[in-house]
Formats: C-alpha cells, sequence, structure tokens
C-alpha cells in the first residue's frame, strides 16, 4: 500500500580491518512507503577484538522488485580503536 508506514530489518558483517570483523543487525527507522523514501540504520556491532563500533548509515532509495522493495546501504562505522571498518548490505524486502 502506497504511504504504509514501516520498517525493514537488515545484518551482516563489516569488513576485516587489524584481523578482525564485527557483526550487526536490527531493525531501520520508519518511513512511508513511497518512491523515493529511505531509511536510517543504526546501533552497535559486536565485540571484537575488545572493542565495538557504532554505525549510522542512510540507505539508499526503495528498490522496487516482485510487488516489494529493498534498500541499499553501504558506509562505514565510528572510529574506535584507531580504525573503522566498512558495512554493506540490503535491507529485507516490504510487500505493503
Amino acid at each position: 500500500m502506497q504511504d504504509e508506514i514501516h520498517t525493514h530489518s537488515y545484518n551482516g558483517i563489516t569488513s576485516v580491518v587489524n584481523g578482525h570483523k564485527h557483526q550487526y543487525s536490527g531493525i531501520t527507522s520508519s518511513s512511508p512507503d513511497t518512491t523515493d523514501h529511505t531509511h536510517f540504520i543504526e546501533g552497535d556491532t559486536t565485540n571484537s577484538d575488545g572493542h565495538n563500533h557504532h554505525y549510522r548509515l542512510q540507505t539508499s532509495a526503495a528498490i522496487y522488485i516482485n510487488g516489494g522493495h529493498y534498500h541499499y546501504y553501504l558506509g562505514y562505522t565510528d572510529t574506535t580503536d584507531m580504525h573503522s571498518h566498512a558495512m554493506e548490505g540490503y535491507s529485507s524486502i516490504f510487500r505493503g
């Protein structure tokens, strides 16, 4: 349904930096289902190598497929312990 307020789930593994990586998962911010809408993903990675990272990224606009849509995201965690990690992936599909 057009304009329906919705969220998506997401999860992934960061890039490997300094010999370690982190996992992350969550639910996007809410947004109405309009053609050019985006979401934010925000949270903290799992602890690895004695630390974790915070992230806050904006997704791409909706990518429509088979009566639903999903979003692409790409960005970096914050810098902790003098490094950051790349994050890239796709949200789950929302079928409104």
